[in-house]
C-alpha cells in the first residue's frame, strides 16, 4: 500500500509543474480580458475629445507611463519567454519539483486551511458582522501573503545556494545554458508555483467571505431580529462586498489667494525661508490653517462642500463619509446633512440665476454622532417625491453640493481638512475588485523571487536570505524610514546639521528608489473597506514592482552570477 501511495504520487508529481502553468495562465486570463476592455475605453474616450484627453494626461501623466512601461515589459517578457521556452520551463520544471520534494508547499498550504477555517471563531468581535467579515478577510489574505511571500523567498535564495554547495551548477554549466536562461527560468518557476499557490489560498479566502455574507434564515427569527440581520446585511453588501470610488471635495474658494497673502507678508517681514523643503512645509502649514479656520462650523451655522466626479443616474446608494469633532468635551456632533441642488431661475427681464434647493435631509441620531472617529450614512441615488416625480441626487454636471447645519446651540463643529468628508460612489462588484487586489499581490511575488535570486547569486543561503527579509522589512517600513530624523520646520539649524539632514534625506530616498516600497501599493485596506482597487495601482504595481524593480534585481543577479567561481582548477 505504502509503494502505490508513493508511485501515485510521484505520478502526480510529475505533471504538476504543468498543472500549475495551466492554472497559472488560466488565472491571468481574465486580467489580459479586462486590460483589453481597458484600453478599449481608453482609446474611445481619446477619439471622442483628443485635446481633453491629452490635457487630463498631461495634468497626471503617471498612469499612462505606468501603463506604456507594462506594455513594453510584458511585450519583451513574453518574447524572451518564447524564444527560449524550452530551456526556460526545463529549468522552473526541475525547480518546482524539487520544492515539492521539499513538501513545504504541502505544510504550508494545510497550515493556511487550519488557520483560515478558524478565524472566523477567533476573531470573534462585539460589532456587526460587518466588522467581523472585513477581520476574516483582511486576516485571511495577509495570511496567504506572508506564507507566499516566505516561500518565494526562502525558495528562490534556497535555489540559487543550493545548486552551487551541491555541486549540481557543475552539472548544468558543462551544458549549453547561459546563466541568465538559468536564473530567467529559476524566477519563472518560483513566480507560477507561488502565484498558482496564492491564487488557490486567496479563492478559499473569498468562499469563505462570500460563504459569511450569506443571507441568513430568517423564518426563524423575531422581528426585531430579522430587522437587525437584514440591516446588516445590507451593509455587508453596499460597504464591503462592492467597489467604490472616493470623491473629494473641491478645495475651499479663496485658499490659494489667502496663502499667497501669508507668503507675502512673512516675506516682508523677511521671515521667509530661502530652504525648498521649508518653504513647502511653511505653505502646508498655511493651507492646514486656512482649512481649520473655514471648515469650523459654529453653532447654528453651516458649511458647504462641492464635489466633482460623481456619475449620474447611477443605481445604488451614496455613502457619505466624515469625521467630525467638537470644542466641548465629550461632545457629539448633532447636526444635519442636506444635498443641495442648483436649480435654474428665469426672471421676467429673461435673467437666468440659480437658486439652491434642499432635496434631501440627514439629520443625526437622538443622541448625535461620535466625534473623533469615521462616521458613514448612506443616501439613495435617486428617490420618487409625494408627486410621482423622481429625483437623481447627484445632478446631471456630476457635481454635488453637500451641506452640514450645525444645530447644537453651545458647541462649534469642525472638519480637519477635505480628506474628512468623503462621498462613496459603486463603480463595480466585489470580485472583480477582489481579482485586482490579487494582481497586485502577484507584482510582491515577482519582486520577492527577484530579489532572493539576486541575493543568492551573490551570497550563501542564510546570507542571502537575511538580505532579503532586511529589503521586506525597509520596504514595509518606507514611510517611517524617510521621516526618521526629519528636522522641524520652524526649528533653526546650523549648515552642518543642514547638510547632515539632506544627506540623510538623499540616502533614505535613494534606498526605497531602489528597494521595494510595499506600503505604496497594498490593495487590503482598500478591499476591505469597500474601495475599488484602481486599475491604475495595478499598472503602477507592475510597471514599479515587476519591470523595473525586479527586472533590475534580475540583471544584478545575473550579472553576479555570471562571473561568480563556481569551481576552483588545482595543478
Amino acid at each position: 500500500m505504502k509503494t502505490k501511495l508513493l508511485n501515485l504520487w510521484r505520478g502526480l508529481l510529475h505533471y504538476l509543474p504543468e498543472a500549475l502553468l495551466i492554472f497559472f495562465v488560466l488565472s491571468l486570463a481574465p486580467a489580459v480580458v479586462m486590460v483589453a476592455a481597458r484600453l478599449r475605453v481608453e482609446t474611445a474616450k481619446m477619439w471622442e475629445s483628443p485635446g481633453l484627453y491629452w490635457h487630463a494626461t498631461a495634468l497626471n501623466p503617471w498612469p499612462a507611463a505606468a501603463a506604456f512601461a507594462c506594455l513594453v515589459g510584458a511585450a519583451l517578457l513574453l518574447y524572451l519567454l518564447w524564444r527560449n521556452w524550452m530551456v526556460v520551463w526545463a529549468v522552473a520544471r526541475k525547480m518546482i519539483i524539487e520544492a515539492f520534494h521539499r513538501k513545504v508547499v504541502l505544510i504550508l498550504l494545510v497550515f493556511f486551511v487550519v488557520l483560515m477555517l478558524s478565524l472566523p471563531f477567533i476573531l470573534t468581535t462585539e460589532g456587526s458582522p460587518k466588522s467581523q467579515l472585513q477581520l476574516v478577510m483582511l486576516y485571511s489574505l495577509v495570511l496567504a501573503m506572508v506564507l507566499m511571500s516566505l516561500l518565494a523567498i526562502f525558495l528562490s535564495a534556497a535555489s540559487i545556494c543550493s545548486e552551487v554547495e551541491r555541486k549540481h551548477v557543475h552539472i548544468t554549466d558543462t551544458k549549453p545554458l547561459q546563466r541568465w536562461k538559468f536564473l530567467l527560468g529559476k524566477w519563472f518557476g518560483v513566480v507560477v508555483m507561488c502565484s498558482a499557490v496564492l491564487f488557490v489560498m486567496t479563492a478559499a479566502a473569498c468562499a469563505l467571505v462570500l460563504f459569511m455574507a450569506r443571507a441568513p434564515d430568517y423564518s426563524r427569527m423575531t422581528l426585531r431580529e430579522a430587522r437587525k440581520a437584514l440591516q446588516g446585511q445590507q451593509e455587508l453588501l453596499e460597504e464591503v462586498l462592492v467597489a467604490r470610488k472616493s470623491v473629494r471635495a473641491f478645495d475651499p474658494p479663496g485658499m490659494q489667494a489667502s496663502i499667497e497673502r501669508e507668503l507675502k507678508t512673512i516675506e516682508q517681514k523677511g521671515e521667509l525661508p530661502d530652504n525648498p523643503r521649508k518653504l513647502r512645509a511653511l505653505h502646508e502649514r498655511l493651507r492646514k490653517t486656512f482649512l481649520a479656520k473655514v471648515l469650523t462650523v459654529p453653532p447654528r451655522g453651516y458649511y458647504e462642500w462641492h464635489f466633482a466626479g460623481l456619475t449620474p443616474q447611477l443605481e445604488g446608494v451614496l455613502h457619505v463619509r466624515f469625521r467630525g469633532y467638537v470644542n466641548v468635551r465629550q461632545g457629539r456632533l448633532l447636526g444635519m446633512w442636506q444635498v443641495v441642488h442648483r436649480k435654474r431661475v428665469t426672471t421676467e427681464d429673461g435673467k437666468v440665476h440659480y437658486r439652491p434647493e434642499v432635496v434631501l435631509e440627514r439629520v443625526a441620531p437622538q443622541y448625535g454622532w461620535h466625534t473623533d472617529v469615521r462616521r458613514e450614512f448612506a443616501i439613495p441615488s435617486a428617490f420618487t417625491t409625494e408627486d410621482g416625480q423622481v429625483v437623481h441626487v447627484v445632478p446631471e454636471d456630476g457635481i454635488l453640493a453637500l451641506r452640514y447645519i450645525n444645530l447644537d446651540d453651545e458647541a462649534t463643529a469642525s472638519f480637519d481638512g477635505n480628506e474628512s468628508v468623503v462621498i462613496m460612489q459603486r463603480e463595480g462588484g466585489f470580485l472583480a475588485n477582489y481579482y485586482r487586489a490579487l494582481l497586485v499581490l502577484v507584482c510582491h511575488i515577482a519582486l520577492l523571487a527577484a530579489l532572493g535570486l539576486m541575493a543568492g547569486s551573490i551570497f550563501s543561503f542564510p546570507v542571502a536570505s537575511l538580505t532579503v527579509v532586511f529589503f521586506v522589512v525597509i520596504g514595509l517600513a518606507g514611510a517611517w524610514f524617510v521621516s526618521f530624523a526629519e528636522p522641524g520646520v520652524n526649528v533653526e539649524y546650523t549648515f552642518l546639521q543642514e547638510l547632515r539632514y539632506a544627506a540623510w534625506r538623499t540616502f533614505s530616498r535613494s534606498i526605497l528608489a531602489v528597494m521595494p516600497h510595499f506600503g505604496k501599493f497594498n490593495p487590503l485596506g482598500d478591499l476591505t473597506d469597500g474601495k475599488m482597487v484602481t486599475w491604475n495601482m495595478v499598472a503602477g504595481a507592475a510597471a514599479m514592482m515587476v519591470f523595473i524593480k525586479a527586472s533590475a534585481a534580475l540583471l544584478v543577479g545575473m550579472y553576479f552570477y555570471a562571473r561568480r567561481e563556481l569551481a576552483r582548477v588545482i595543478v
